[in-house]
């Protein structure tokens, strides 16, 4: 194929993705983001700037609006939390609708859930806390639905045979969850079970998602986009304007936007401290360094 036709074909995929999707998709990964950025602000605090942030500061008491900020009120943990979440896995599961190719999704979320398992690990293994583990992230959850979708396309080739199937998978893991939180045992105490349910066996400290109840609420997209998007074209085009390009073009990216925010705040926290924080907080950095690589501090 000509890069002509490659970039033709491109731009009619652009131009033929349901919008609202992408941004509500969006919407959900910023208000991640922010999730996210506070709980670092609070780690670079913990382990690096707490002993030398000067007390009464204008950044100190930035540090303490991002770690005390009603942003991580109790609403936010028990209800907005919950709804972004939710809206996440459904979104996502719509989008398999449209996917040309749910294999390949799987094997590039299945890729960054090892790579972020692998780089957690060697973080705890860098700062001796095991806190920081993670086995059972949202990149796992996704590596998983991704997989089932994949399984049941094989199995029913006609998509309303296929959402039906999803919607009924849907309500009995919905349900399974429902009784697993009112203490029925849905499973047997054993390592794998910890992937489904929160059983306390398998390690895993930060980031914790299950398969229960998550990938009910994907197949709830998944089942239910076929009735909504039985064109395969956005139910508003009027409103499709440039006001939600800059939401939409993080939510076009969700993988890219999930594995990256992290690092890019992470080095812009970095920065910060560089400039607002005493230079001493980087000794303990480099006593770490120069023992893990043999080199003088």
């Amino acid at each position: 194929m000509k890069k002509s036709e490659r970039l033709i074909n491109k731009k009619l995929r652009l131009k033929n993705r349901v919008w609202e999707a992408d941004f509500l998709r969006g919407i959900c990964l910023i208000l991640m983001m922010l999730y996210h950025l506070g709980i670092l602000v609070s780690f670079f605090n913990e382990f690096f700037w707490f002993d030398y942030v000067p007390e009464g500061s204008g950044f100190s008491k930035f540090v303490a609006f991002a770690e005390n900020s009603t942003f991580y009120s109790a609403f936010v943990e028990d209800y907005l939390h919950k709804i972004v979440i939710f809206f996440f896995f459904f979104l996502a599961g719509i989008a398999t609708f449209f996917s040309r190719n749910t294999i390949k999704s799987f094997f590039k979320t299945a890729g960054f859930a090892l790579a972020v398992t692998a780089a957690t690990y060697g973080l705890s293994l860098l700062i001796s806390d095991e806190s920081f583990l993670v086995t059972h992230g949202v990149f796992h959850i996704f590596a998983f639905c991704y997989l089932f979708c994949t399984l049941a396309s094989f199995a029913f080739k006609n998509k309303y045979a296929r959402s039906g199937f999803f919607i009924f998978a849907a309500v009995f893991f919905i349900v399974l969850d429902i009784r697993a939180q009112s203490g029925a045992a849905v499973f047997p105490d054993s390592l794998w079970a910890g992937f489904f349910v929160d059983n306390d066996l398998l390690p895993s400290y930060l980031d914790n998602f299950y398969i229960i109840p998550y990938i009910g609420y994907f197949l709830i997209g998944a089942g239910l986009a076929p009735f909504l998007y039985p064109e395969k074209k956005s139910i508003l085009p009027k409103l499709d304007k440039k006001w939600h390009t800059p939401v939409t073009l993080i939510g076009r990216h969700p993988v890219t936007a999930y594995a990256l925010h992290l690092v890019v705040f992470s080095i812009i926290l970095f920065i910060i401290g560089l400039i607002f924080v005493p230079n001493e907080w980087l000794d303990p950095l480099k006593s770490l360094f120069a023992e893990i690589f043999g080199t003088a501090a």
